[in-house]
């Protein structure tokens, strides 16, 4: 439902921050793992950042990623040498971006926004 200033959360959007919020642990599962079904998921995030580097963009640079999820990508754009800003409706889905980022060294590169 668009409102004309804003953007109105509907039952549906809540019923889609409810499902990625509960699958939380299965993404990150999927990431970590090396299993054929893992890999089917994990290559169109390889294939981001593949698109990133033809992008030749300069250390430091600031990109912008929307529906970080738990930060895979966020995390590899900032081992990049990146300046990250990453976004999700999921305000878990940012936390654990936030963590995963920080667990790995480049928590100052990267911004976080619900």
């Amino acid at each position: 439902m668009l409102n004309e200033d804003r953007f109105t959360v509907t039952s549906y959007d809540a019923l889609v921050q409810q499902h990625f919020l509960s699958t939380l642990p299965y993404w990150e599962e999927i990431y970590a793992d090396n299993t054929v079904y893992s890999r089917i998921y994990q290559e169109p995030a390889r294939r981001a950042l593949a698109y990133v580097d033809k992008a030749d963009l300069s250390p430091g640079a600031a990109v912008l990623e929307v529906g970080c999820c738990p930060g895979f990508i966020t995390t590899g754009m900032a081992r990049k040498g990146f300046m990250v800003s990453a976004m999700d409706t999921v305000q878990e889905m940012v936390e654990r971006t936030k963590a995963m980022t920080h667990q790995a060294g480049f928590g100052s590169q990267v911004f976080t926004q619900v």
